[in-house]
């Protein structure tokens, strides 16, 4: 479970269940990393080997900006 104090003072509670994913802003600037030599196994379609996902979309905190990555190769 994720809580994060926003400038508001509202509490947003947030379980993230992102998978090799690590995002930072800085500024007005989002930057994204991922390991591509990291696996978490096929798709639930079976046609993709899944490298790193958001697992759905989530708001950054603190600003009006969603994110949703899915990162994947083909078997």
């Amino acid at each position: 479970m994720l809580i994060v104090l926003l400038p508001n003072s509202y509490l947003l509670a947030r379980r993230l269940l992102v998978k090799n994913v690590k995002l930072s802003v800085s500024g007005n600037t989002l930057t994204i990393t991922v390991d591509l030599t990291q696996e978490f196994g096929p798709s639930s379609s079976g046609k993709t080997i899944i490298i790193a996902s958001t697992e759905g979309n989530f708001p950054l905190p603190g600003r009006t900006e969603v994110v949703g990555l899915n990162v994947y190769r083909k078997k």
